[in-house]
């Protein structure tokens, strides 16, 4: 296998099955002979621009048909690619590309391009439309770096990471044997471009010679809307959190029967894929981080699973899953790229009896909501643990000599991550012996950001709202004046929030509107503006 397969596996379907849809994005389509040939267009377009060797290309075409066409021209001229996600939290697209080192960027028009030009006018801009689709095109030699991701650095803000070709292409051979994928299987991508997640939710399918759907920004912020997108397209083959599972169960998703249910970014409660199983879904636990070139490891659930949680199943080939000091887990084997030798993935996992490695908690992705929490005036200190059971994350705070952190601040900072994280205050964290916040000593019992009380509902639509709050939120008798993150909400919680309130009050609530108004007080008021605005374009007609 060679680091030229990546575009060769693709773009031989467009030889056998020419005509078979490929991508789909909203209205638009590509059957495989047109994504080939779009890719060669684009191909052709970045040769001419004589870029420097390897230098990374950005597609910025947002989540639209052209999006895997625009991967696929990168490697067939020779370059990597690098996504870009202008919701990323707390961070800038624009200068995380430059950071990442890209020197050309495809959009479909110049205001597609601007975030990246804006800081660099040297960049070249490619946009689609001066690169009319070819036949084929002399391609250049693949490039050794298949992608620029971008994952927590030592302290917590985003960095770019390369990741390797060879090590991606045989994952992605692995994948297609071992879930037993093909032409036949439909899929849908909905994760953060940034992620190294994403760079497989986008390219396997095509491996595979199936049809791709790739989810629009509406439909990644709106729980409801994914629930109808999943029942219209009835993709055999999901992906995402355990997190993202729970909120698409209670928003009334449920699997048919053989759907692969791929589950990764954090430990995998039994119950839950108990639950996925018993709905028909075959349940699939992947591990990994950028560092081990995105998996690791991947098992499939078995529903008598001891375990409270799922085991993080067999490596892939060319890992090696090794158990260091404290429990910690390390990844050796050429999946790792730099530095040589083993990654320590500040994972803990124990071994259960019959030797399967069962995750026990704390996540190296904890430094991303650990640095947004730091950026928080008044804060000193941030450790993000997570739960052995359930994988829910807290972040344990602690003031400054001279600053009372802002509640508010702080759960708004954790706000925008996928898993949520909930911010409890301490005086000050244990230390164990090595001068590191001792996590396994930390509870969520020592102290807490209060909530200030409040006005109670008054009106018929705060009463409803409340008692949606309550559920969705686990809090009782939530007041009307109190901010939804300060209860402990986060944005997936907003998104099954909205789904509620246009199911209790029989209107279109969309999504940005409630994030706009974030107390039942507001958001009453939200509902009784909608009524009058929706009953007025009825009586219009």
């Amino acid at each position: 296998m060679t680091t030229a397969d990546l575009p060769a596996l693709v773009l031989a379907h467009a030889e056998t099955t020419p005509d078979a849809p490929a991508v789909l994005a909203g209205p638009d389509s590509l059957t495989y002979r047109q994504l080939a040939r779009t890719a060669h267009g684009l191909a052709a377009a970045l040769l001419a621009a004589r870029l420097p060797a390897g230098a990374p290309v950005a597609p910025l075409v947002g989540r639209d048909v052209e999006l895997p066409a625009a991967l696929l021209a990168a490697h067939l001229a020779g370059h990597p690619f690098v996504l870009a996600d202008p919701a990323y939290p707390r961070g800038e697209p624009g200068r995380m590309l430059l950071d990442a080192g890209v020197r050309a960027a495809i959009g479909r028009d110049r205001a597609d391009t601007a975030l990246v030009r804006a800081l660099d006018r040297s960049v070249h801009v490619l946009l689609l439309d001066d690169a009319p689709p070819l036949p084929t095109c002399a391609a250049a030699r693949t490039p050794e770096i298949a992608a620029v991701v971008h994952t927590a650095g030592r302290d917590g803000a985003p960095r770019p990471f390369p990741l390797r070709a060879r090590p991606l292409v045989r994952l992605l051979h692995h994948l297609r044997e071992r879930l037993g994928l093909g032409p036949e299987d439909r899929f849908l991508a909905l994760a953060p471009p940034t992620l190294g997640c994403a760079v497989v939710e986008l390219v396997l399918p095509l491996v595979c010679g199936g049809a791709l759907r790739i989810g629009s920004e509406a439909d990644a912020r709106d729980l409801a809307r994914q629930v109808e997108v999943i029942r219209d397209w009835r993709p055999t083959v999901l992906h995402g959190t355990p997190t993202y599972w729970r909120h698409l169960l209670g928003a009334g998703w449920e699997p048919e029967p053989g759907t692969t249910v791929l589950s990764s970014g954090e430990p995998l409660p039994t119950a839950l894929a108990r639950a996925l199983h018993a709905r028909g879904a075959a349940v699939w636990q992947l591990y990994g981080q950028a560092e081990t070139s995105v998996f690791a490891a991947l098992g499939r659930f078995h529903p008598d699973e001891p375990e409270p949680v799922v085991p993080l199943g067999d490596p892939v080939p060319g890992a090696e899953l090794v158990v260091t000091g404290e429990h910690e887990l390390a990844v050796a084997g050429d999946v790792v790229a730099t530095p040589p030798g083993p990654h320590h993935t500040g994972d803990r996992v124990r071994r259960a009896a019959g030797g399967a490695l069962v995750p026990l908690g704390a996540d190296a992705r904890a430094g991303l909501r650990e640095h947004a929490v730091l950026a928080v005036p008044g804060v000193a200190l941030c450790v993000v643990t997570a739960d052995a059971a359930s994988g829910a994350l807290t972040a344990h705070v602690v003031a400054a000599t001279d600053g009372d952190p802002d509640p508010e601040a702080v759960d708004q900072a954790l706000a925008g991550f996928d898993p949520p994280c909930r911010a409890v205050r301490h005086p000050f964290l244990p230390m164990a012996a090595d001068g590191r916040a001792d996590r396994t000593r930390l509870s969520e019992e020592d102290g807490g950001f209060a909530v200030e009380t409040g006005r109670p509902p008054e009106t018929h639509e705060e009463h409803v709202i409340a008692e949606i709050w309550a559920d969705v939120l686990g809090v009782a008798d939530p007041p009307a004046d109190v901010s939804f993150f300060e209860l402990g909400g986060y944005s997936l919680a907003v998104m099954r929030l909205a789904a509620r309130l246009q199911s209790a009050f029989g209107l279109a609530v969309p999504v940005p509107d409630v994030f706009d108004n974030l107390t039942i007080a507001t958001q009453a008021a939200l509902v009784e503006r909608l009524y009058r605005e929706q009953l007025a374009e009825l009586t219009d007609h």
